[in-house]
């Protein structure tokens, strides 16, 4: 700690809990992360990881402590994509610390990352997507399923449509934004990721 100090850090860098730097991480993290995910952060940082790991120094987490919160955390039955994000925002956490000169290397680093079993997917066949448009035709929700059907959209996409975003001179359709439900704001209109950002061309029926 000494050390620490003498290269600049204060005292009070030294103190610091994961409660406190959590808050400012996750502080930091609402000017580069939309909204519902910082949103899950706090949720998942509140909920899975400060009622056990939160009163702890920074300085004296070692990768033994994240391995039992781990398997804490599973015997519990939380799933292992929860215990996955878990580690990932440990992980995280930890390296912006060291990043800040209060850590000299991240515990995190020393842990595996739990594993996730991939359920398989259960996917319609032609057949199934036929009779699932004849028997929805006329509904509410025809229109939205058929859409569905023919573009592989996904729900907050779909929902997040416009009359604007039809392009009737190219036959395209423009995913401008999605629809994303918040746990405590209700729901809000966001931008698409850039990376899925697409363009539908028209289909005839």
């Amino acid at each position: 700690m000494s050390a620490k100090i003498g290269n600049g850090l204060t005292f009070r860098g030294t103190q610091v809990s994961l409660s406190e730097f959590m808050e400012t991480w996750l502080d930091g993290k609402e000017l580069s992360r939309r909204p519902h995910i910082v949103s899950a952060y706090r949720s998942l940082v509140r909920t899975h990881i400060l009622p056990y790991l939160g009163g702890m120094r920074l300085q004296d987490i070692q990768p033994a402590h994240l391995k039992q919160l781990y398997l804490f955390k599973k015997e519990e039955g939380s799933g292992a994509r929860t215990v996955q994000v878990i580690h990932m925002v440990m992980h995280a956490v930890l390296k912006q610390a060291v990043r800040e000169g209060i850590l000299g290397r991240n515990p995190a680093d020393a842990v595996d990352r739990p594993k996730v079993e991939v359920a398989e997917r259960k996917i319609l066949t032609e057949e199934q997507a036929q009779h699932l448009i004849i028997a929805t035709t006329g509904t509410r929700y025809g229109t939205l399923i058929y859409m569905a059907l023919i573009t592989g959209m996904r729900e907050g996409e779909l929902l997040g449509l416009k009359w604007s975003d039809v392009d009737w001179t190219k036959g395209q359709l423009r995913v401008q934004r999605q629809l994303q439900v918040m746990k405590m704001n209700g729901s809000v209109m966001v931008p698409p990721n850039p990376r899925i950002r697409r363009r539908y061309p028209r289909s005839r029926r």
